[in-house]
């Protein structure tokens, strides 16, 4: 761990033993190192992901691997949460099992789910109206 203190220039360096201790013997101040080292990225939108998805079953040629997906998705988590439980579930995606492989591509529900995240004003027209009052954005 004192190692990354050190390699990192944008942290603040510690100079002497007594400094590292204190650090160590307080794990607010661990945290607040550490959080500063880990990379975060701003949280994307539903449709954003949805739309990131879809795009990518396109560019394959419209079949896309499981791993091409977890890639986009980061972990199989989040691909459970999203092909599995979400775009396959809704028969937006279709699975196809072809002897160890997994591969994913649209249905036709799925190419006009894909067109209505395109248009953008769209959607948030539906938003809008969706729920018992329409909403103002």
């Amino acid at each position: 761990m004192f190692d990354l203190l050190w390699s990192r220039p944008d942290l603040e360096l510690l100079q002497t033993e007594e400094e590292i201790f204190e650090v160590v013997q307080s794990p607010n101040r661990i945290e607040e190192l550490l959080g500063s080292i880990a990379m975060s990225f701003p949280r994307r939108d539903s449709s954003r992901i949805a739309l990131e998805v879809l795009r990518c079953i396109d560019q394959k040629e419209g079949r896309a691997t499981k791993w091409d997906l977890i890639k986009i998705l980061g972990n199989e988590a989040q691909f459970t949460h999203w092909v599995t439980d979400f775009l396959v579930k809704d028969k937006f995606v279709e699975e196809i099992v072809e002897s160890r492989y997994y591969f994913y591509k649209k249905t036709e529900s799925g190419d006009l789910f894909h067109r209505l995240l395109k248009n953008g004003e769209i959607i948030d027209a539906l938003l809008k109206v969706s729920g018992k009052r329409l909403r103002r954005y």
